[in-house]
């Protein structure tokens, strides 16, 4: 193989070629000459050069390229994944953020204590299998196969999903003693739970549509919510 004593790196923003120092001034023999041209960080063949480099660069760039393509496809799938699988968290929010994020009536059950009207919300006769979560915190709060028709208007639980997600407390307003819900990592406001209901708990825990966010059980996965579908089977 020929010693390459002279080479050129084009530069095109400048519009000149720059010689390594100490070479000849003169230019060699084409056979001896090897030209490189700095486009979009790819290096690619001269006419100048030999056919056997031109053939073998072109492939080198073609193989980039493609390495390139498939590396951003797989790095956009990661993203959507990611950004698909992952709950909703507001609990660190703050009362200003949470304004602009919920719906006033969602913010007035949750944070104000309100309650909405009965059988004017979104869940009271929702039959679809899924889980309920916390609209705030995004916590799995109660589960369909626990739903039951209270004849209230509210959507209503004989037990949580888990105890630990909901805590009690003794609410005395309206001139009454009843056990507000709420939960456990958002502190919103959820409902009150009752002795009124069936079997096996003998509780019903009536909740406010509008402190809860329904997931179907085909979206389970989607959500972030997947070690739920064993419930379901």
């Amino acid at each position: 193989m020929a010693v390459i004593d002279h080479i050129l790196v084009r530069a095109p923003l400048e519009g000149r070629c720059l010689q390594r120092p100490g070479a000849a001034s003169h230019s060699p023999p084409a056979e001896q000459k090897l030209e490189l041209s700095l486009t979009f960080g790819i290096i690619e063949p001269f006419a100048g050069s030999s056919g056997l480099y031109k053939q073998q660069n072109l492939m080198r760039n073609l193989y980039i390229l493609a390495l390139v393509a498939v590396t951003s496809v797989c790095v956009n799938a990661a993203l959507c994944q990611t950004t698909s699988n992952s709950r909703t968290d507001m609990s660190k929010l703050s009362d200003d953020e949470l304004k602009q994020r919920l719906s006033p009536q969602q913010y007035y059950v949750t944070k104000q204590d309100g309650t909405e009207p009965a059988f004017r919300n979104a869940y009271w006769d929702n039959h679809q299998p899924g889980i309920y979560v916390d609209v705030i915190s995004g916590e799995p709060l109660f589960i369909s196969k626990d739903k039951f028709d209270s004849g209230t208007g509210w959507p209503s639980f004989t037990k949580p999903i888990d105890s630990s997600a909901v805590i009690e407390k003794t609410d005395a307003s309206l001139g009454m003693v009843r056990t507000e819900v709420r939960g456990a990592k958002s502190d919103a406001h959820l409902g009150h739970v009752f002795d009124d209901g069936p079997k096996p708990t003998g509780l019903r825990y009536c909740m406010n549509s509008a402190a809860l966010r329904f997931i179907p059980v085909d979206k389970l996965e989607a959500e972030g919510y997947g070690e739920y579908v064993k419930l379901f089977k």
